[in-house]
């Protein structure tokens, strides 16, 4: 049987106060065929990283090691990279 799934892209931050843990940045559905599988693009802009600093009154990339997920939901990981923004 046919079958939709929803793919979902959350972003774990660096530990910064105010911060949160994670956030989800994109999701797109797909019907996938029965037996078959299929490639997702997600385009995520870096912009969509940045927070606000209230101390500068600005939105600011937050230097620090990140982590991508993607998955199912936000509790289900099918992967997960780390990454540095310096």
């Amino acid at each position: 049987m046919d079958g939709d799934e929803v793919i979902q892209a959350y972003f774990e931050f660096p530990e910064v106060e105010g911060m949160p843990l994670k956030e989800l940045k994109a999701f797109k559905k797909v019907t996938i065929k029965k037996n078959n599988t299929s490639t997702v693009t997600l385009s995520i802009p870096v912009s969509e990283l940045q927070k606000w600093d209230f101390i500068n009154n600005c939105w600011k990339l937050y230097s620090g090691n990140y982590k991508i997920c993607l998955g199912k939901n936000a509790n289900d990981y099918l992967l997960k990279k780390s990454f540095t923004i310096k």
